[in-house]
């Protein structure tokens, strides 16, 4: 059965994106068959995270008017590709907003072949947010570490609690606050999925173009939240 996971940011700069790309990359590299969605429109992109913004295929303004059936397979194989993940991004120079039920029918179409869909997520009071809710099976909620961070995540939280059902708790960590994922599930109640801890890697491959590094302290930790969703891949 495909399991159909938001990622959500409860700040701006937490790592929202690069922690959907991760899971994308890591999951698809482990077996799953993947398809990565951005659900943000006026964001930095997640192909360009995934380092797919050159690649050819289909974006979000080619599909922009999909509704009924849709065949799944056809669209899988017109994406780009970051690696053996699909990806369905915005063009940002059409940032044209497809219509609510164009975002069911495609994750929908998409959900059937595939065996995880990734979804970067809308924040409280973005277009789509109660869209992307519904089709979510799970949604894991990224925190900051900062003071700022921390008092969005409040306001935050809140909110996706009484919005979700499946909600897991990803915290963002340094050095210097180890502790704070388990202060903060015990402050909320909400599972924790797991740390999210700076990895030097990171901005250097984000500034190469490339996607998420597949080796160190974050790769590592998104093979351990893979393990605790224990995502299926799809039967042969």
């Amino acid at each position: 059965m495909t399991r159909v996971i938001s990622v959500v940011g409860t700040a701006g700069g937490v790592g929202a994106s690069v922690l959907t790309a991760a899971l994308a990359s890591r999951a698809s590299h482990l077996g799953a068959a993947v398809v990565a969605v951005d659900a943000r429109p006026f964001g930095g992109g997640l192909d360009v995270v995934l380092g797919a913004d050159e690649e050819p295929g289909l974006r979000w303004r080619d599909l922009a008017d999909a509704a009924g059936p849709v065949e799944g397979a056809e669209v899988f194989g017109r994406l780009p590709l970051a690696g053996r993940c699909g990806v369905l991004s915005f063009d940002r120079d059409e940032p044209l907003i497809p219509s609510p039920e164009a975002l069911t029918c495609l994750v929908g179409a998409l959900g059937r072949v595939s065996d995880i869909v990734l979804i970067d997520a809308p924040r409280a009071g973005e277009v789509w947010e109660a869209e992307v809710a519904d089709l979510s099976d799970e949604v894991i909620a990224v925190t900051g570490y900062t003071i700022p961070a921390l008092a969005a995540a409040a306001a935050s939280l809140a909110h996706l609690d009484l919005v979700h059902d499946g909600l897991w708790l990803a915290c963002r960590t340094d050095r210097e606050t180890a502790d704070l994922p388990d202060a903060i599930t015990r402050r909320f109640d909400i599972p924790l999925l797991g740390a999210v801890p700076t990895d030097a890697r990171v901005p250097t491959a984000l500034r190469e173009g490339r996607p998420p590094p597949g080796r160190g302290r974050l790769a590592k930790a998104v093979d351990a939240m893979l393990g605790n969703l224990r995502p299926l891949r799809r039967a042969a």
